[in-house]
């Protein structure tokens, strides 16, 4: 089949012991990242390939890894008479599949098209299939102003409405709902709100939908703006339908536009049905301060009447969401534009970092210079660009991917660097030369400044010279928020710790009560610095070597001989083999495993990359980088030879890259004649954090337990059973492969398999 080769090689593992393994790498591949072009390619073959399959192998391929692809085999199997169930499920993400609305989309346009506003399907209208279509195409609609083209498509979907409102159930009671927000979005108030409460008169109605009516007044989405305890008041349903609370809310209003709702809506609830006989709760003062803050920040007014002490509340409350605290540290940026630069920049850069929420990534503002503006607080503050087609902030976008990082350009982030300095240098005035010093200041802080991108290497020696343009300013300005992200990385803030040598940098931490010790490899996202935490270090009773790998590239070639270099310089007449542990996971559990065998000393590795076969799909953000490494990470490769003497403990959890990765390697490795090994597989689904997630608060003591494991069964300290038969050893093989859980203890003597 065209294609599903090129897919299929990107999950390069071998196993000939399994049949099946040719179909559990192609599910494998349809939750990864490909296109949706690829992933109908995937599913054709996942179909062709079950309908080959005996009723043994489909029961074993179910139950495969916990049976979390049984649900996925199951719809694909049901696909010629249910479609839309593959579909849903793709775009809900249930049924074991991954959430992905482009897949969705592209299977909808493939099997069902539209013709003519209405959908068929065999001859007769599909009701399911229709609310697919709505919800592919209104997807994002209901959000922001109405323009021309978002009336052609609302015009489109309204008649496909219309049809699901004859059914019964809750398609129609959606179809009902979505019409009130077609109408909104029109212009169309009073429709609007006849369609809302024709929804509220069917079954299953959806509790969001009350949300609506405080949508409907305030023209924007309140779950964002109001407090918690605002908007648990209009979601009560005793206040939605009480004309007495609506009457109080419209007292506390005065901005034209939202008085207007509110009487269409008191006259619409008047003659109600819905009406509520019950009396309305009290309205408390921090709601009336929420919905005059509401009204003041949407209305662009500067919102005197609270005062600074209301809006610092504001900003410091956890009760208030970060649209509203982005809206308060902007008007307190406000009103220091005068007077105080440092402080409109500070708050500016509090107000950009709340209004994307950026919860997950390094608590600092990054702003992209547009060097077309006339003056940089015009551009941020809106002020003096009236003839402008965008402001500033227009040109901000926010990215996240799905390991917390955040950028903000509109242009190649290979560019920005050079653009900065360029502005830097130039004639521009001092506040926009500021600007770009702070947002270059940030690129190095995170990694972000060199040429190639997908090579993120610190530069902190570079953002300290930055710094130092902002050491003579007060207090609170933004030198205090960018120098707490300077000191946040681990022994960046304390270079006294770093040891420089022939052999590149590293950091010793001694423990001279010791003859242990302990190297530390990076991770993939640690490979600048020197991976760890203070609290490893203070109770870890050993002394620990931490190296980098600035190339991250694995340590490959040049960079593996190096860092051998540097071990044995720190190892040399001090530290005994035996008494020596590599340790850490991921990209660190490679490193840790091949230079514990290049050294004869023991492991300890916690999801290892034992190969990169599987993870240009995990992490597409890395292709490049794992294409052009994948035939240096090899361990399921290395002869038995190479691995004979091989100590350590194993963590694998049941994260496909790493449940898949371990039965290739432990199929390769089982033919060692001497080793001892410890095996611990977790139920865990994720690639991260699994040591933490495994020894939990005691990580350091166990790690040196499992150390001083490895020391006495290498010494032969402890007594051994005796030694597994051929079949008991082929029985145990299947158990730990198949196994998702489950800790082994395994010492092999000239082939012979011990359990300890």
């Amino acid at each position: 089949m065209v294609g599903i080769n090129s897919v299929l090689s990107l999950i390069d593992i071998d196993d000939k012991s399994d049949v099946l393994f040719d179909i559990k790498k192609a599910l494998l591949a349809l939750n990864s990242f490909i296109t949706p072009n690829l992933k109908a390619i995937v599913i054709e073959y996942i179909r062709s390939r079950l309908n080959g399959l005996d009723h043994n192998n489909k029961i074993l391929l179910s139950e495969w890894d916990g049976g979390i692809y049984s649900g996925m085999i199951s719809v694909l199997e049901r696909y010629d008479d249910n479609p839309i169930e593959l579909i849903n499920s793709i775009r809900r993400g249930q049924n074991g599949f991954r959430k992905d609305s482009a897949t969705s989309d592209f299977f909808i346009d493939k099997i069902f098209p539209l013709n003519n506003d209405e959908l068929t399907l065999r001859g007769t209208f599909n009701a399911s299939v229709s609310y697919s279509y709505v919800v592919k195409m209104i997807d994002g609609l209901l959000d922001g102003d109405v323009d021309f083209e978002k009336k052609i498509i609302i015009k489109k979907i309204m008649p496909l409405l219309f049809e699901l409102n004859k059914h019964n159930g809750f398609l129609a009671n959606r179809s009902l709902f979505l019409l009130s927000e077609c109408y909104l979005l029109l212009g169309d108030k009073e429709t609007s709100i006849d369609y809302f409460f024709q929804s509220q008169r069917r079954k299953n109605t959806v509790g969001n939908q009350k949300l609506f009516v405080a949508k409907f007044i305030f023209g924007v989405d309140v779950e964002r703006y109001f407090s918690r305890k605002t908007l648990k008041l209009f979601t009560e349903e005793d206040n939605i339908y009480n004309v007495c609370f609506w009457h109080k809310i419209k007292n506390l209003c005065s901005g034209v536009n939202i008085l207007n709702s509110l009487s269409t809506y008191i006259n619409k609830l008047t003659y109600s049905e819905f009406v509520s006989a019950k009396p309305c709760a009290n309205i408390a003062g921090n709601v009336a301060d929420d919905i005059i803050f509401f009204e003041s920040i949407n209305s662009q007014m500067e919102c005197k009447c609270l005062g600074l002490t209301k809006l610092y509340y504001i900003c410091k409350s956890d009760d208030y969401t970060s649209i509203a605290k982005s809206k308060a540290y902007y008007i307190i940026a406000l009103t220091y534009c005068c007077n105080d630069v440092l402080k409109v920049l500070h708050y500016l850069t509090m107000s950009l970092f709340y209004k994307y929420d950026v919860k997950t990534a390094i608590k600092i503002q990054s702003l992209f210079i547009d060097v077309d503006e006339p003056g940089l607080l015009d551009a941020l503050l809106g002020q003096g660009a009236k003839n402008k087609t965008h402001s500033f902030l227009s040109s901000v976008k926010y990215i996240k991917d799905s390991h917390s990082f955040v950028t903000w350009c509109t242009v190649n982030i290979n560019n920005e660097v050079s653009l900065l300095l360029s502005i830097i240098n130039s004639g521009a005035g001092d506040l926009i030369k500021t600007m770009a010093r702070l947002r270059l200041c940030f690129l190095y802080i995170r990694g972000e400044s060199c040429n190639n991108s997908l090579f993120r290497i610190q530069r902190f020696s570079k953002a300290t010279e930055l710094l130092e343009l902002y050491k003579n300013s007060s207090s609170d300005s933004v030198v205090d928020f960018i120098s707490d992200i300077t000191n946040s990385g681990f022994y960046r803030h304390q270079s006294h710790l770093i040891s420089n040598s022939e052999f590149g940098e590293y950091i010793f931490m001694e423990n001279k009560s010791s003859n242990k010790l302990i190297i530390v490899f990076p991770s993939r996202y640690s490979y600048h610095v020197f991976t760890s935490v203070p609290s490893f270090v203070k109770n870890t009773c050993a002394n620990i070597l931490f190296v980098n790998n600035p190339e991250c590239n694995w340590f490959s070639d040049e960079e593996f001989l190096r860092v051998e270099c540097l071990i044995n310089h720190v190892m040399k007449g001090r530290f005994e083999k035996n008494n020596t542990l590599c340790y850490f996971g991921s990209m660190g559990g490679y490193a840790a495993i091949k230079y514990a065998i290049r050294l004869k000393c023991h492991v300890l590795a916690f999801n290892p990359q034992f190969n990169l076969n599987l993870w240009a799909m995990e992490r597409p953000e890395d292709i490049d980088r794992i294409l052009l490494n994948r035939s240096v990470v090899n361990l399921d490769k290395i002869s038995p030879k190479d691995n004979d003497g091989f100590s350590g403990c194993l963590l694998v959890s049941r994260s496909p890259a790493d449940f898949l990765a371990f039965q290739s390697w432990f199929e390769n490795f089982k033919n060692t004649e001497n080793f001892t090994l410890i095996i611990e597989k977790y139920e865990f689904v994720e690639h991260d954090a699994l040591i933490s997630n495994a020894y939990k608060d005691t990580i350091t003591e166990t790690l040196m337990q499992r150390f001083n494991s490895l020391i006495s069964y290498s010494n032969n300290d402890l007594k051994i059973t005796p030694p597994l038969n051929v079949t008991e050893q082929d029985e145990l093989i299947t158990i730990i492969k198949n196994s998702t859980s489950g800790s082994w203890t395994i010492k092999s003597k000239n082939g012979l398999w011990y359990l300890l």
